[in-house]
């Protein structure tokens, strides 16, 4: 408890008027208020954006090839043998005309050209396609995924009775086709080159 008797005057005063006020001014309180308000206002317009901007982008449908500019020379190119048989095994519709090579596991696979790159055709067997939006989303990803090691997706034919998506032609097949191919000797540099690309790959 206190000792000595209070002062005559306390030490603010009686109105508070001889300490100095800390508080926030009026006008302080106001442009924090409206600067908070400008920043959400922002963020919610950079948000808006990028959604209108990702459903214009859906609606472009980039990735659509027409059939007509696909060109499919007379002869068939080689392709392997254990991804022909795993897109069979997918509905993909290939030439009974396919025939393998003497002491190779490859075969004739149907490819073409497309807007002058060689590109691997692997047809849809769907009589109609329903492009909803997450195939929609999912066609423009894979359109826009570009990288040194993997095969690039040139699009999609979605015209009846030519539904088929376009890839990069791999000459050799896949990578399963290369480590099950004896005739394929791999050394250990190659290995690992090998290794750290897949790495790199899965980093993208």
């Amino acid at each position: 408890g206190r000792l000595t008797p209070p002062p005559d005057t306390p030490e603010c005063g009686f109105d508070g008027s001889l300490c100095p006020d800390n508080s926030l001014p009026v006008y302080a309180i106001l442009s924090i208020v409206l600067s908070s308000v400008v920043v959400i206002l922002a963020i919610l317009s950079v948000f808006i954006y990028r959604h209108y901007k990702l459903e214009a982008e859906i609606a472009m449908m980039t990735w659509r090839v027409s059939w007509s500019d696909v060109l499919q020379p007379g002869g068939r190119l080689r392709g392997s043998m254990h991804s022909l048989a795993r897109r069979y095994s997918t509905g993909t519709a290939y030439s009974d005309e396919a025939t393998s090579l003497a002491g190779d596991r490859q075969v004739y696979a149907p490819c073409g050209f497309y807007k002058g790159c060689r590109v691997a055709i692997k047809k849809v067997d769907k009589q109609r396609i329903d492009l909803t939006r997450p195939l929609l989303l999912e066609l423009k990803k894979m359109k826009d995924l570009e990288h040194d090691h993997l095969a690039r997706f040139y699009g999609a034919c979605v015209d009846p009775p030519h539904c088929c998506l376009l890839t990069e032609y791999c000459p050799k097949g896949s990578l399963q086709d290369i480590l099950e191919n004896e005739q394929i000797k791999l050394d250990w540099m190659f290995k690992v080159s090998l290794m750290h690309d897949i790495v790199r790959v899965s980093q993208c």
